[in-house]
């Protein structure tokens, strides 16, 4: 850089910076081009981003949070893309609620199929039991009333399994509904 002396000996797009023992030509900041700032009239030689002014259009200043604001503007987001970011990112909160709670649906569903499982295997067991008491004791008079206790018990074996069924189907049915309002 060539020295000068107090502002003269500089090219026009330079500035004569004092360094104490020396002066040198430095060159102009470029508003536009490195901080997307517009160039101010009152000074035609910006030495530094504070010499600058307001973002050029479609760039906007960063607040720090602290009432300093970046020295390079950034390019604004279009208001459309902002908002379409926005709800994108809130249907896919809402999308993964509804995963984790129709997980917990299936999981209640497959445990109170379980729990049919588990009456059918019972009143299966509790029959075998009865068939093998009656077969043991052929000739017994009460054998016809095993029979019917059995028809009897058999019936309502049926009867809880589809009450458990339709109660299964309306909790799975209550779920997907709280599910779709969510």
């Amino acid at each position: 850089m060539p020295q000068c002396n107090s502002g003269k000996g500089c090219k026009p797009n330079e500035y004569c910076k004092d360094y104490g023992t020396t002066s040198l030509c430095e060159p102009c900041e470029d508003c536009e081009n490195r901080f997307y700032r517009q160039r101010r009239t009152e000074f035609p030689c910006a030495k530094s981003w504070l010499d600058c002014g307001e973002c050029l259009n479609g760039y906007v200043s960063e607040d720090h949070g602290n009432g300093d604001f970046s020295e390079r503007c950034v390019k604004k987001q279009d208001e459309f893309e902002e908002k379409t970011f926005t709800q994108g990112e809130q249907m896919t909160n809402s999308l993964q609620q509804i995963a984790d709670k129709m997980h917990n649906i299936e999981v209640l569903h497959g445990i109170i199929m379980a729990c049919v499982l588990v009456l059918a295997v019972a009143q299966v067991l509790d029959a075998v039991s009865k068939w093998r008491s009656n077969s043991t004791n052929d000739g017994d008079p009460g054998q016809e009333r095993e029979q019917l206790l059995m028809e009897t018990s058999d019936r309502g074996f049926k009867r809880q399994v589809s009450q458990m069924s339709q109660k299964s189907k309306e909790v799975v049915k209550s779920a997907s509904c709280l599910a779709q309002n969510n």
